[in-house]
Parts: C-alpha cells; structure tokens; sequence
C-alpha cells in the first residue's frame, strides 16, 4: 500500500504544492485530481484551517488585470497597471499585502466554470474586496456569468460561499457582490429565431441543478428574489444564453458593459441597484 510522505515534508519545508503536483506524485494511489482535492478538504475541515495553511494551492485558470499592485511576503512585487495584458490570477497568503487604492470598481466576468468558480479566484476576489482603509469605500464588485443555471449557480458561490467548503467561507465568500447579468431582461425581444437570438434550450443537466438550486437556501423564498425569479424565468422559457449574446447588441459586449456598471454605481449611489 503506498503512504503519502510529501505533506509533512512540504510543510516542514515551507514550500507551497499544487494539487495537480500532488496528484502526480503517485497517480495510480489517487486515480483522479477530484480524489486529492477531496482529501485536501477533509484535512483542513479536520485541522480546522484553511487549504492554504496547508501550503497546499489549487492551480490557477482565471486571469486578472486592472490598477492595483501585489507586494509578497517574499518581497516580490507585481505591479498590475504596468501589464498590458491579463495575467494568471496570483496565489495569496495572509501576509501578501494589496494596494486597490486606484480602482473605482471590480467587474468579475465568468466563463466556463461550469458552477464552480476556482478557489484562487474566489480567495482574490475575497481580498479584493476587503483590502481598504477603515476610512474608505470599498470598491463595488459586479459579476457577469451566462444566463444559466451554471452562470447563476458560480454567482451564488462567490457571494454566498458554497457547502463543499464550508469551513472555509468566512475566507472566501464576498458579500457585497452584484449580479450585473446576464438577465431575462437582456435577451433578444424582436422575432427572430432562438438561434438567431443566440438562444439555446436547457440541458437535461441544466433543469436537474435548476430544481436543486430552488431547493436550496439561497434561491428559496425569502433568498435572493431577483435571482430565484431569474432561474425560474429560464426553466419556463427553456432558454438559455451565453456572454457572447450581448456581442450581437448595438455597441458589442463593451458598450452594454459601459451602461450597465453605469446605471450599477448610479443605483448604489442612491441606495439601491438598478
């Protein structure tokens, strides 16, 4: 029977491992990466500590970029306003200092999770939102997924947090999110066909994590209204729609971006959000 040593030894060592590495240490004992994460997370839910106490990161797959800066307890610094281009979203610690003193907001547009957004991006979107002086605002953060069960089930985790990790919510769970869209609202009215509208049908998988979803605490009576009535929306229509809809708009995707985090920050300066 094989043992796994590398835990002790890279904590001893204050070396930080991938999940993917781990995995490959001994891919015949794991049969698959889900088996590591789900063992990572039962150790930190038994030591009662967060994943990355553990010195144990999952791998990145978002991107990020805008006007804040990253200083590393190593000493590194990464200057994100001087990148033209997005990068890898960073792995952070505790000590990691940011500097968001130039962003007026944080805009989180999600692809491809298939409802579960990575936990490197949800630990920085967590910092994200509360790396401010007790003397300002912090910046609103708006969320933009497709208009689907998926889109919607990915908002509901970075806001609310999520039951697989519990434990660990109070770290990355960020409050203060806004649902930007996609919305009902957004869809195509005029008469073209639902594939010209850029309309697709629900999945027989879509429907099953709908009814799950209105199960849930969340999106029960009495949860986030809005988006209770929005998943019902989609389930009465069978519809669903991707980001790239809003392409096909007047002004393309970054026109109706322009408008909606407009009409956003005018709505939270009147105590609302329209």
């Amino acid at each position: 029977m094989s043992c796994g040593t590398f835990n002790s030894f890279e904590l001893t060592l204050y070396r930080v491992l991938a999940v993917r590495a781990i995995f490959y240490q001994d891919p015949e004992l794991f049969s698959k990466q889900s088996v590591v994460d789900r063992l990572i997370d039962d150790l930190a839910f038994m030591f009662e500590v967060q994943r990355s106490d553990l010195n144990v990161v999952a791998g990145a797959k978002g991107l990020v970029a805008g006007a804040f800066s990253l200083a590393h307890s190593d000493g590194s610094f990464l200057d994100m306003s001087a990148m033209l281009e997005g990068t890898l979203v960073p792995n952070l610690r505790d000590s990691d200092r940011l500097d968001i003193s130039h962003i007026a907001w944080i805009l989180v547009i999600e692809k491809e999770g298939k409802g579960f957004p990575d936990l490197s991006t949800r630990h920085l979107l967590r910092r994200l939102s509360a790396s401010h002086s007790p003397t300002t605002t912090p910046p609103p953060i708006f969320c933009l997924a497709d208009f689907d069960p998926s889109g919607l089930q990915i908002v509901s985790t970075y806001k609310h947090g999520s039951r697989s990790l519990a434990h660990e919510n109070a770290a990355l769970w960020v409050p203060s999110l806004r649902w930007l869209g996609l919305k009902s609202k957004d869809l195509p009215t005029d008469d073209s066909s639902a594939d010209e509208a850029g309309l697709m049908a629900l999945t027989g998988r879509d429907r099953k994590m709908a009814v799950r979803m209105l199960g849930g605490d969340v999106f029960a009576e009495g949860g986030e209204a809005e988006w209770r009535r929005e998943l019902q929306v989609m389930v009465m229509l069978d519809a669903k729609a991707e980001i790239q809809l809003l392409d096909r708009r007047p002004g393309g995707l970054e026109g109706w971006l322009r408008g909606a985090i407009g009409k956003g920050m005018r709505g939270m300066e009147m105590g609302g959000f329209g």
